[in-house]
């Protein structure tokens, strides 16, 4: 497996590769879509991504993003949600999605949030299996009205002892 590192999004080059990368993954859902204002978000990049309180982290091999995951601040406080977490299929088994997730649960915990949130649809069986071997649970829906066939988790971050 050749070497590949996490950064955030910077500038317009990152910024057409995550439109590339989400455009795959939007395709990979095909039968299973229920994205709200998918091409306006794409479009709008970086949006509600912004740091410091969101992030879209990339996943290269060299100059290629193979791989990408964000984070966006919710009206709740401290609270926030991933989004748009994906691997390209050839580059998937290689530790790259783990990265990717470790990356934005570390980046939330730093700049303050105490929970992140995260909906899902049931066929993604080995991303929820990621999920609850983190921590995440099963939560009430947050979303009025509720989209049909998807499953809602949230993973609370504790702050460290003494604080």
């Amino acid at each position: 497996m050749p070497p590949f590192t996490i950064r955030p999004m910077n500038g317009p080059e990152d910024i057409a590769a995550a439109q590339r990368l989400l455009r795959q993954y939007h395709d990979g859902m095909r039968e299973d879509r229920c994205f709200v204002r998918f091409e306006q978000e794409i479009r709008n990049l970086p949006g509600d991504y912004i740091p410091p309180h969101g992030e879209f982290l990339l996943a290269c091999i060299g100059n290629e993003a193979v791989g990408c995951v964000a984070l966006k601040p919710m009206a709740t406080p401290h609270c926030s949600e991933l989004k748009r977490f994906f691997v390209r299929p050839e580059f998937r088994g290689q530790g790259i999605g783990l990265a990717l997730f470790r990356a934005i649960i570390g980046h939330a915990y730093s700049v303050g949030y105490r929970e992140i949130r995260l909906d899902t649809i049931p066929t993604l069986e080995k991303a929820i299996a990621m999920y609850r071997q983190h921590g995440f649970v099963e939560v009430e829906p947050w979303v009025d009205p509720v989209p049909s066939a998807v499953l809602f988790m949230a993973l609370h971050l504790e702050p460290p002892d003494g604080v």
